[in-house]
Formats: C-alpha cells, structure tokens, sequence
C-alpha cells in the first residue's frame, strides 16, 4: 500500500509540475502578445505622420502640374520659366498650405506657420541652387549632421533606419517594422527619447513607398519635352539614368531628424491616434516634407 501511495503522490507531483510550466508559458506568451500589441499600436499611431507626408507631397504634385498647365509650359524647351516659379518657397508655402485646410489624417493647422518656417530652414540643404543633388550618394554617411544631435541610442537606430537596404516595399517595410521592435526593447531609451526614432521609421516607411510608385511621374512632371532635338533626348535620357532615386527617402527622413530639432519652437501638443505628442513632430513633418520635394525638384529642374 505505502508503495502503491508513493506512486500517486510521485505522479501528482508531476501533473501539477506539468500544469505550473504549462501555465506560466501561456502566461509568458500572453505577457508578450499584450506587450507587443501595446508597443505596435504606439508605431501604427506614428505612421499617421508618414501617411500625411504623403498626402502632402501629392498636394506639391498637383500644384506644380496646375502652375505648368496654366503658363502653358508643357512643352517647354527650358526648365528656366519653371525654376522661376518653383522655388523653396513655393514648397514651402505649399507645406503650410496644406496645414491649414486639410485635416482628414492630422489636424496641424495650428502649426503652419511653424512648419513653413522649418520646411524652408532644413530644406534650404536641399534645394540645389548651386550644387545639383544628383552628386550626394544614397549612403547613410551624407545624412549624419542632424543625427549628431541626438545621443547614441537614437543615433544607432535612425542609422539602422537609413541603411535599410530592402529592394521591395513589402521588405523595406518589414524591416523597419523589426528595427522599431528591436528599439522598443532596448533599456537605454527613455521613453520621450524613443519619439524621434518612430517618426523617423514612420516616415521613412511611407516614402519609400510614395517614390517607389510615383517617381516616374515626377520625372514626366519635371522633364521638359524630350521629342525637339536628339541632343536634348540623351541629355534627358542621361539625366534618367543618374537619378539616385535612394537619396530620396532617406532625404525625407533627415529632414524630419532635421525638423525635428528646428521644431522645438512649436509649442503645444498634436494628436496621432490614441497618442498625445509634442507639437514638435508637427516641425519635423515640415521638414520631411520640403526636403523631399526639394530632392525631387533638384534632381530633375537643375542641371
């Protein structure tokens, strides 16, 4: 009988050791599921910034294209009457512009004033008036004087950000979803400090796609007529094939790094989903703004 007992009380022991390790797995994995959950939304409500990037940057589109058609510029043999209208601050009054009366993503309209101002200060770097874009590399190293101003950690995932080398969207995009988890665990970031690393993943996830699907018709927008001489054909031709169309997305995400300095001066708060942020995100989503039209135009108005 006593050995028959010590059975049940051996095989009790082990059911209930069985029962504690299954239930603390599940706990752990529910811990983790929740925690990510949590941490994933706080990303998804960043992305709002980059969904308006774009929203703004087919705003630009559609005002130069109207300015072309009405001076019936079309057909151009020059792009010298469109460098005449198409300046900095034309995109930058552009980005303000659209603060004001579009809502329907974020509700910035209190900041663009601010936003101008700052789309003009960090794309200024952008706006080729007397160097052409097309010579700075896609490499992260040309994006580094804004990065130094924030610490380490930053720093070491807005570089993870920018030496994203995924071809597709699908993968550049996943990858920046793995970099921004990868953050979100990492101890040395406060949590105000992990901000600037969202909006530069958020931004630099939209424009990647923005300009994978709208290049082309930014270079037909900007090209002028390639059919009046076969000497004008391959210099247009010549000009397509050294478009560095990798500086594009990266030039976004420096000017919202970039921005996002310059927009400390925007006071209040902006509302992205469920999160309540400093108004200077506002600042940085000029930035991101007027550097990326400016790399577009640059690369493709001046020679």
């Amino acid at each position: 009988m006593k050995t028959n007992f010590s059975k049940i009380k051996t095989i009790l022991k082990l059911f209930l050791l069985a029962s504690f390790s299954i239930f603390f797995i599940t706990s752990c994995d529910d811990t983790t599921k929740d925690n990510s959950i949590e941490l994933s939304n706080q990303f998804e409500s960043y992305k709002l910034i980059g969904e308006y990037h774009n929203e703004n940057l087919e705003f630009i589109y559609d005002n130069i294209k109207t300015k072309i058609a009405e001076n019936n510029l079309e057909n151009r043999n020059s792009n010298k009457d469109v460098q005449a209208f198409l300046t900095d601050e034309f995109i930058a009054q552009n980005v303000s512009d659209f603060a004001k009366v579009n809502n329907n993503i974020l509700n910035l309209s209190n900041f663009n004033i601010e936003m101008k101002d700052i789309c003009l200060s960090v794309s200024s770097t952008y706006y080729p008036i007397n160097y052409s874009l097309r010579q700075k590399s896609a490499s992260s190293e040309d994006f580094s004087s804004d990065i130094d101003n924030y610490n380490e950690y930053q720093k070491k995932y807005i570089n993870m950000i920018l030496n994203n080398d995924k071809k597709d969207v699908s993968s550049f995009q996943a990858q920046i979803d793995s970099i921004i988890i990868e953050m979100e665990s990492d101890v040395n970031l406060k949590s105000d400090e992990r901000d600037i690393v969202y909006l530069a993943g958020a931004i630099a996830y939209f424009s990647y796609e923005y300009w994978d699907t709208n290049t082309s018709k930014w270079e037909t927008l900007l090209s002028y007529n390639q059919q009046n001489s076969s000497s004008t054909k391959s210099s247009k031709v010549a000009t397509a094939m050294t478009f560095n169309w990798g500086s594009m997305w990266r030039s976004d995400v420096e000017g919202g790094v970039g921005g996002g300095i310059g927009g400390a001066i925007a006071g209040g708060t902006v509302s992205l989903g469920v999160l309540t942020v400093p108004g200077w995100v506002a600042g940085a989503a000029g930035g991101a703004i007027g550097t990326s039209a400016g790399n577009a135009v640059g690369q493709w108005l001046f020679d």
